[in-house]
């Protein structure tokens, strides 16, 4: 069997504060749920590599949340499997990143706030994720990694990919304020994912046939994950 995509990284259980207290499996379980309301039809391998732990406090007036974890309480050893799509979540703060090296297709990542981001973690990578919160060292980044960067934000979006640079900026209709903002990156990487879904996979690929997929859709992008949010709230 060949997957559609194989999620990679941390799954935490979530404490919840806002409203009103809540509990949740955040991490990599936010990406799978958020493909599933993509296509229910999805063929997703979830192969935690961590077991942790976070507390988040979401404030809807500023559309922002405000969190602490524990991520790497627990290890896992991943089943590497056939996949079109590989997803490597928080990859800077995984410990163990052997496994990385024996996937096959198209490699996404992203970051979170924690450990700096460097080229060498990011050598077989074909797709790095960047909220805007996230990142101190990007023009280090943009140096070292040689793959589409794509850095975003709940309404604008940069993607570098060799000399190309793309910035995009939703109107003002498309973008929604006062939401729960919980797991909106997570959204974001499974929208994106599943648009490059549509791409026919072959035993090989063309990373500029990605880039330019993503540059066309990449307005959809964040309308998409903006209505998912909603649904959620």
């Amino acid at each position: 069997m060949v997957y559609d995509v194989s999620l990679y990284g941390h799954i935490t259980i979530d404490t919840i504060f806002g409203d009103s207290k809540d509990y949740s499996f955040g991490g990599i379980a936010n990406i799978w749920r958020a493909l599933k309301k993509c296509d229910s039809d999805l063929l997703i391998n979830l192969e935690p590599t961590y077991y942790g732990e976070a507390i988040i406090y979401i404030d809807k007036i500023k559309s922002s949340r405000y969190s602490d974890a524990l991520l790497n309480l627990k290890s896992f050893t991943p089943k590497i499997s056939p996949s079109k799509i590989n997803m490597i979540s928080y990859i800077n703060e995984l410990d163990d990143k052997k496994f990385i090296g024996e996937l096959k297709g198209f490699n996404i990542a992203d970051v979170c706030k924690g450990k700096e981001v460097t080229g060498d973690m990011l050598k077989n990578i074909d797709l790095l994720l960047i909220a805007d919160e996230d990142v101190t060292n990007l023009p280090e980044i943009k140096r070292d990694f040689f793959g589409i960067l794509l850095v975003h934000g709940p309404d604008r979006s940069t993607i570098y990919f060799g000399k190309e640079k793309v910035e995009t900026i939703l109107e003002k209709e498309n973008f929604v304020e006062n939401l729960n903002v919980l797991g909106a990156g997570d959204i974001f990487a499974a929208v994106l994912i599943y648009y490059l879904l549509q791409n026919k996979f072959e035993d090989s690929f063309d990373i500029e046939t990605f880039f330019l997929k993503i540059k066309k859709n990449i307005d959809t992008i964040h309308q998409k994950t903006t209505k998912i949010l909603i649904d959620y709230n």
